[in-house]
């Protein structure tokens, strides 16, 4: 038991809903749980950054962007890259 209640550590998390593609999260969880959050958006930076949506201390939902993975793609494979300083 925690301040916030009974905690469950999983490992991993899954999204399955009708009209969108499937989605993972292995290991962020535990950064979520780490942020004392109950209820609003989390972000959790990184290569592929997660948006989690929170209510009463339960990830309600979340998606994955590539924010710096297209970062990187557009950096080294685009006009727009080659327009970049250093």
């Amino acid at each position: 038991d925690t301040a916030l209640g009974r905690c469950h550590i999983v490992p991993g998390l899954a999204v399955n809903q009708p009209g969108r593609p499937g989605d993972v999260m292995r290991g962020e969880e535990t950064q979520i749980l780490g942020a004392g959050v109950r209820d609003g958006i989390l972000v959790l930076p990184g290569t592929h950054s997660k948006w989690a949506t929170l209510e009463a201390g339960r990830v309600t939902g979340f998606r994955t962007a590539m924010t710096g993975e297209l970062y990187a793609v557009l950096l080294r494979h685009s006009l727009l890259g080659r327009l970049a300083e250093d």
